[in-house]
Formats: structure tokens, C-alpha cells, sequence
């Protein structure tokens, strides 16, 4: 419609670099943009206001099939009835319930549910942060990583 879209995003430089690929994209298909960055607690305040942004550039998910970051802004009751970017699904939100409860969650569910999300183009994974984790195994013999893929020390399994 000619107006020009607002890509937000937090002073984090991976996320910085993101918004710029995506304004680049936007600027080569002739859509208008531009980015506003923030600090973090800002970002918390000002994402909440749907006036302030059109495209959201955040961390909103894990490397495999938890969904602890999901519940940041999927949960209608979070937010006020709605998802953090303002969607008012129920469909969404029962994806969220089923899995969020231990007795309904499976990996196909969380397969799906994804998929429907970017099928209803709430929410689309531009990056993944790679994780590589390196250890001496002659004085570990398993490694245990949290759901962002990081070496839980404490749990790990020692020679």
C-alpha cells in the first residue's frame, strides 16, 4: 500500500545483521523499510505496542523440539487473549496447549504445529545458531546439553 514497513530488533549484532539482510531483501523486491534497534529492555516494552513494528527480528525458538521459548509468546495468557505479535488464533493456541502438556506432546505435533505457523506467516526461522561442543573424552564419557544445545557440566557423565 506504499506505507513503509519497521523491522525491529534488539542492539544484539547477530540480530542487527539479520534485520539488515532482511531490509536488504525488502529494499530489492521495492518494499519501503525501515529498521529500529533497541536496547533490551526497551524491546520488551515497545514489542508490545503493535503501532511501533511490522517485522520482529528475536530469538523465538530452540534448536530442536523444545518449546520453552514458544511460551514467550505464544500463550494467550500472556498476552492479553493473543500471541506476542498481536495473532488471535485458536487453532495456534491449542497447538501451544497439546504441546506444552507432557501427556499430548510429540514431535509430529511440534512438526506440525510449526508448519502452521509458517503457513499462516506468524513466525518464520531465518537462522539457526550452530552449536559445536568439544570435550576430552577420556575424561567424559557422555555429554549432556540443555535444550539451546549448551554442555550441562553437573549432568554429564565423567570417567
Amino acid at each position: 500500500n506504499g506505507s513503509k514497513l519497521t523491522i525491529m530488533t534488539s542492539a544484539n549484532a547477530d540480530y542487527k545483521n539479520v534485520a539488515e539482510l532482511v531490509s536488504t531483501f525488502l529494499t530489492k523486491v521495492g518494499i519501503e523499510n525501515e529498521i529500529q534497534i533497541y536496547e533490551g529492555a526497551q524491546v520488551e516494552t515497545i514489542v508490545t505496542d503493535p503501532t511501533t513494528w511490522d517485522i520482529y527480528i528475536c530469538p523465538k525458538g530452540a534448536e530442536d523440539y523444545m518449546v520453552n521459548d514458544w511460551m514467550r509468546w505464544v500463550p494467550a495468557a500472556t498476552h492479553n487473549g493473543g500471541t506476542q505479535n498481536f495473532v488471535d488464533d485458536e487453532k495456534l493456541q491449542e497447538y501451544y496447549d497439546k504441546m506444552a502438556n507432557v501427556e499430548t506432546y510429540s514431535i509430529d505435533l511440534v512438526d506440525e504445529a510449526h508448519q502452521y505457523m509458517e503457513d499462516m506467516c506468524y513466525g518464520y526461522a531465518l537462522v539457526q545458531q550452530p552449536a559445536y561442543t568439544v570435550y576430552n573424552s577420556e575424561l567424559i564419557s557422555e555429554v549432556v546439553l540443555s535444550y539451546k544445545a549448551w554442555p550441562l557440566p553437573h549432568a554429564c557423565i565423567y570417567k
